[in-house]
């Protein structure tokens, strides 16, 4: 019988140079394992080179090659089908393992080899600062009596390969941590930017919710004081357009808003339910198809209900558009699927997908890929902001084939733990408000008394404490404004509190400046409701209700 080792040290070398060539052109590990097993083969004169590396305690098939290059694909679907194996399974295994030495055996008895036509096998260890990284095992058709000289040059073979294996290993740790490192980089970019923007707008947003509040509280009462059709027609116009204004500064304050503003324990599929009955009737018109895909006994979720449907009718409204820039189908998919510790909603079009260039900027504020006129680039800036204060995540992606989707991804209430809301009697109460603006506060208390409650008015924090410190004081629900020039908000809150007054549990704050960080951190420690101004006639009554 030939050889089975190069006849002399260029032949030798010249096997060597190949894989090393292969270790040095790639770090790709399948493709260096790829030449190396057939080198190896060849070199050594086998018929076939295979190899496994150990994997969380077990050893895993990754190569086998031929020597002479032809594929058995069967041959290689039964190698694979092995699956992760204990080395305990394959004694010639334990023994490579333990001993860290190559085993030749040159007559196969063993039944598990000589189903994969194996009747000679030289098995040596993936060694790597003296930690086995995996095996090599070459084998032959026949018995053969493996020669010193080839079970050396198998070990060289080897190395080469445990250092392909770990110089791979290392390179994909420093992959991963790049990658995690660029998205962590993308996430701090695209949160300061927006909180700029929050910045920017935080102070105009708070000189318009004062008289934004007046224009829609005086519209409400006078719809509630008059029945001529013309008067009513006007101040519906009037009602329409400062709830108009009020929802673009609520955008606007999304931004800086780190918290949502009222939360809850709701249920996802009733807000997307609801989000899709508004959009259901326009997308019909169009011709666009809808699926939806709703997960049973989905979760609740402690969040915004308010701000959450906006999130899915900002995406549902970006699906809609996408879908008229392509010749085919239009087509919207709807899909809630709820997980471990989470809820995951996915909106997906038929549109054309998502440029490259346009994916990392996708939500930026003021960024939109619409003609001028078209769109504010707001909607999908509002959403990140809306679900990163909610503790979730939201991302896109181009599909394969064509189109795009958007995935939001939410903390769910652990169902061992859900809230219970009691309801409140039907009652007449006692408000006090106390806000510095003149019409501000004349415009509560007329909402108030128009809601059949009894109301005082303090029109400065002065004169608020003189009402709260007296003994007389009893008020089912005292409404503070945190902004008053002589004695602000907060520090009436902390008299009551320093005081021990019962009155301390019947505050509620109204105020034009929910953006403030310190203002939100204030808030969430008293514990206490609030809403931001401008505050229409039925927000009055829930909370009224809710203090009751």
């Amino acid at each position: 019988m030939a050889l089975r080792i190069p006849d002399n040290a260029a032949s030798a070398a010249e096997a060597l140079l190949d894989i090393a060539n292969a270790m040095s052109s790639t770090l790709e590990l399948k493709k260096v394992l790829k030449i190396l097993a057939r080198r190896a083969a060849q070199a050594i004169g086998a018929e076939r080179c295979s190899i496994d590396l150990w994997q969380d305690g077990r050893l895993m098939p990754v190569m086998s090659q031929f020597a002479d290059g032809h594929a058995d694909p069967d041959l290689w679907a039964k190698y694979m089908a092995l699956g992760p194996r204990r080395p305990e399974e394959h004694p010639t295994y334990v023994e490579v393992v333990r001993t860290r030495r190559p085993v030749a055996v040159d007559e196969v008895t063993d039944p598990q080899w000589l189903a994969f036509g194996a009747r000679a096998l030289l098995m040596v260890p993936l060694l790597r600062q003296d930690a086995v990284l995996g095996t090599i095992h070459l084998d032959q058709a026949e018995p053969y009596r493996w020669a010193q000289a080839e079970i050396d040059f198998a070990m060289t073979i080897a190395n080469q390969a445990a250092l392909a294996a770990d110089n791979a290993r290392l390179y994909e740790q420093v992959r991963t941590q790049l990658r995690e490192l660029q998205e962590t980089q993308a996430q701090l970019l695209q949160a300061g930017k927006l909180a700029a923007v929050g910045k920017l707008v935080a102070g105009v947003a708070h000189e318009l919710n004062n008289p934004l509040a007046v224009v829609l509280g005086q519209a409400d009462l006078l719809t509630q004081h008059s029945s001529d059709p013309v008067v009513l027609k006007r101040t519906d116009k009037i009602r329409t357009s400062a709830r108009r204004a009020a929802k673009i500064v609520r955008e606007l304050t999304t931004f800086a808003r780190p918290q949502p503003a009222a939360v809850a324990d709701v249920q996802i599929a009733d807000i997307v339910e609801h989000a899709l009955e508004l959009r259901r009737q326009a997308l019909s018109v169009r011709g666009t198809v809808l699926k939806v895909d709703v997960a049973p006994d989905l979760p609740l979720l402690h969040a915004d209900e308010i701000q959450l449907q906006q999130v899915v009718l900002n995406l549902l409204l970006n699906a809609e558009y996408a879908v008229t820039e392509t010749g085919r189908p239009p087509q919207i998919t709807v899909r809630l699927v709820g997980e471990a510790d989470s809820v995951r909603l996915t909106v997906s079009d038929s549109g054309p997908g998502i440029r490259p260039e346009v994916l990392p900027r996708i939500f930026e504020p003021f960024f939109t890929t619409k003609p001028i006129g078209e769109g504010t680039g707001l909607g999908l800036s509002i959403s990140f902001r809306i679900v990163e204060a909610h503790g979730g995540r939201i991302w896109a992606e181009s599909l394969p084939g064509g189109g795009a989707a958007f995935t939001v991804a939410l903390p769910a209430v652990p169902r061992s733990a859900p809230s219970t809301v009691p309801s409140a009697p039907d009652r007449k109460a006692h408000v006090l408000v106390v806000d510095d603006e003149d019409h501000v506060a004349d415009t509560f208390g007329a909402l108030v008394e128009a809601l059949g409650h009894q109301v005082t008015v303090a029109r400065s924090g002065q004169s608020g404490w003189e009402r709260l410190s007296s003994r007389e004081a009893q008020y089912d629900l005292v409404t503070l404004d945190l902004r008053m020039p002589d004695i602000n908000g907060a520090t009436l809150w902390q008299r009551l509190v320093a005081a021990q007054s019962p009155l301390a549990q019947r505050v509620a704050f109204i105020t034009g400046d929910t953006v403030d960080a310190a203002t939100q951190q204030f808030l969430a420690s008293t514990g206490r409701p609030f809403i931001g101004k401008p505050v229409d006639m039925q927000q009055l009554a829930d909370l009224i209700r809710t203090a009751l």
